[in-house]
C-alpha cells in the first residue's frame, strides 16, 4: 500500500466509514489535504455526522465553505451540521430556499420534511406534510421514498390512508415489499384477513420454501397466526427449522398444543436439542404437567450451557410467561459467564424490583457487591436496601456517610444516608442533607422523593409533603418505600 496514494486514502476511509466511522475522519482529512477533491469534502462532513462528531463536523464543514461557499451542496450540509448541533430554526431557513431549486441535493426533500416536524410552528408542520404528500405523487423514486415515509406519519386519516395505498400498490418502481407495507395498511383499515391473505400469496411463489418462510414471518407480524398454520404444511415445516419455527410460534400462539407435543416428539426434527426442550417445556406447562414442565427446564439450561446468547433468550422466554423462578435461575447462571456477569445482575435487580421483592433485590445486590467491591453506586444501592430491611447493621450509617463524603453531588448517595438518618432516629439531619438548591424534588425518581416525603413528615412539613406524595406514582414503589410514609 502506498500511504500517500489518493485512492489508497480515499479506499482506507471508506472502509472505516463501513466499520468504524471515527477512525474513519483522519482518513477522509488526509485525503481532503491530498487531493482537494469535493466530493472527498463532502465525504469528510457525511462521516464525521455519522460518527457523532459535530465539531469534525465544523472543520469540515468550514474547510468546504472556504472553497466553495455558496454552492448547493455546501448550503445543504451546513443545514445538516445544524440540524445535528439542535439549530432546527437556522436548518430550516436553509432548506426552505434550496427546495425551491431545480437541482436539489438528493437527500434535502427529506430533511426539509424532517426539519418541519421538529418546530413549535404547527402550521410548518402541517406545511412539510403537505410537501411530502405532494412529493408522493411522483412516478419516480423520490415520490415512491415519498410514500414510504408516509406510512409513518401518526397523523393520517382514513382517506389519506386509501391514497397511500393505493399509491403504494400502483407506484411503477414499487418492489415486493411496498406491496406488503400497502397489505398491512390495508388490512388495518379493513380487518378483513382473508382478502391480505389471497394478496399476499400472489406476491410469493408458495411451493418454494424460503419465500414460503418470508410469507410465514409476514403473517406472524401482521398477528395472523391462524393464517400461517393454516398454510404452511406440517410436511413443508419438518423439511426447514426456520420454517418450523415459524409454523411453531403460530401453533403456538392459537394454542394447538397437542399438535407441537406431536411434531416435538417426532425424531429428527430440524430443531437443536436447545430449543426442542424449550418448545416441550412450554407444552408440559399448557397441559398442566409442571413436574415435566421443570425437567425440561433443566435440559434447556443444559443444553445452553454458558453460550450468553442462548441464557438471554431464556430469560426473556421465561420472563414473558411469568415463569418467575426460572427467569432467577436463568440470570444467576448469566452471573458466572465472565462476559455478561456484570449485564446479568444489573438485569436481576431490575427483574427483583419489578417483583416487588426487596429481600431479593438485597440479596442480589450484596452478591454484586461482592464482586464490585469498588463501586460506589452498588455499594449505596447495596446500603439502601439494608436500610429498608432495616437491617443490624453497625457499619452501614458509617459507609453511607462515606459515600456522601466522597462524592457529595450524587443524589442518590444521599438519599440513602438520608434514610438511614432516618430509621436512626435523626430525621433532622436527614432534612438537611436533602436540602440542596436546585434539586425539582417532583422530577426525580418516585423512591427518593418517597424519602423525602418521609424525611419531611417526620420534621413535621406535612404541607410540602402531601404536596410531594400526591406527584408519586405508588405502584412504581417497593411495599417498604411505601410503608416510609
Amino acid at each position: 500500500l502506498y500511504p500517500k496514494d489518493l485512492e489508497v486514502i480515499r479506499a482506507t476511509a471508506e472502509l472505516y466509514t463501513l466499520l468504524d466511522p471515527s477512525h474513519a475522519l483522519l482518513f477522509w482529512k488526509q485525503a481532503v489535504e491530498t487531493g482537494g477533491v469535493m466530493m472527498d469534502r463532502y465525504r469528510w462532513i457525511e462521516t464525521a455526522l455519522l460518527a457523532n462528531n459535530i465539531q469534525e463536523a465544523n472543520l469540515a464543514l468550514a474547510d468546504l465553505e472556504s472553497v466553495a461557499p455558496d454552492s448547493v451542496q455546501t448550503r445543504y450540509l451546513k443545514a445538516r451540521v445544524l440540524m445535528a448541533e439542535g439549530r432546527y430554526a437556522e436548518a430550516l431557513k436553509i432548506c426552505e430556499a434550496l427546495i425551491e431549486l431545480d437541482q436539489a441535493p438528493e437527500g434535502l426533500p427529506f430533511l426539509y420534511v424532517q426539519l418541519t416536524q421538529l418546530s413549535p410552528d404547527t402550521q410548518i408542520n402541517a406545511e412539510g406534510v403537505a410537501y411530502l404528500r405532494k412529493l408522493a405523487q411522483r412516478d419516480d423514486a423520490l415520490g415512491l421514498q415519498a410514500l414510504r415515509y408516509l406510512t409513518r406519519y401518526p397523523g393520517n386519516t382514513k382517506e389519506d390512508w386509501i391514497i397511500i395505498i393505493e399509491g403504494l400498490k400502483t407506484h411503477p418502481d414499487a418492489e415486493r415489499f411496498d406491496q406488503l407495507l400497502a397489505l398491512s395498511q390495508e388490512y388495518r383499515v379493513s380487518g378483513n384477513s382473508e382478502a391480505l391473505l389471497e394478496h399476499a400469496r400472489k406476491l410469493f411463489d408458495t411451493k418454494n420454501l424460503s419465500e414460503l418462510v418470508e410469507l410465514g414471518r409476514w403473517l406472524n407480524k401482521q398477528s395472523l397466526y391462524a393464517q400461517t398454520a393454516e398454510l404452511i404444511t406440517e410436511q413443508q415445516a419438518l423439511q426447514r427449522r426456520d420454517l418450523l419455527l415459524i409454523w411453531l410460534d403460530a401453533l403456538a400462539v392459537t394454542n394447538q398444543w397437542q399438535l407441537i407435543h406431536r411434531i416435538l416428539d417426532k425424531p429428527g426434527i430440524p430443531l437443536d436439542p436447545f430449543l426442542r426442550h424449550l418448545f416441550m417445556a412450554r407444552v408440559y406447562l399448557e397441559e398442566g404437567e409442571a413436574r415435566r414442565a421443570a425437567l425440561e427446564w433443566d435440559k434447556v439450561r443444559i443444553n445452553a450451557s454458558n453460550d450468553p446468547e442462548k441464557l438471554w433468550f431464556l430469560v426473556d422466554y421465561a420472563e414473558r410467561l411469568g415463569l418467575v423462578t426460572e427467569v432467577r435461575e436463568t440470570l444467576e447462571a448469566l452471573t458466572r459467564v465472565p462476559s455478561a456477569m456484570r449485564q446479568a445482575y444489573e438485569a436481576w435487580v431490575v427483574f427483583e424490583i419489578g417483583q416487588k421483592n426487596t429481600r431479593g433485590l438485597n440479596a442480589v445486590l450484596e452478591k454484586m457487591h461482592g464482586f464490585y467491591r469498588k463501586d460506589q453506586a452498588v455499594l449505596s444501592d447495596l446500603l439502601y436496601t439494608d436500610f429498608l430491611l432495616q437491617k443490624e447493621e453497625a457499619s452501614a450509617l458509617k459507609q453511607a456517610r462515606e459515600l456522601v463524603d466522597k462524592d457529595p453531588s450524587m443524589l442518590a448517595y444521599r438519599v440513602t444516608l438520608a434514610l438511614g438518618l432516618l430509621r436512626a432516629n435523626d430525621a433532622s439531619e436527614a432534612l438537611k442533607l436533602l436540602q440542596v438548591p436546585g434539586i425539582q424534588w417532583e422530577q426525580v425518581r418516585p423512591n427518593w422523593r418517597a424519602v423525602y416525603v418521609a424525611v419531611l413528615k417526620a420534621n413535621g412539613d406535612n404541607a410540602l409533603a402531601q404536596e410531594l406524595e400526591f406527584t408519586i406514582p405508588m405502584q412504581e414503589l417497593l411495599l417498604e418505600e411505601r410503608a416510609l410514609f
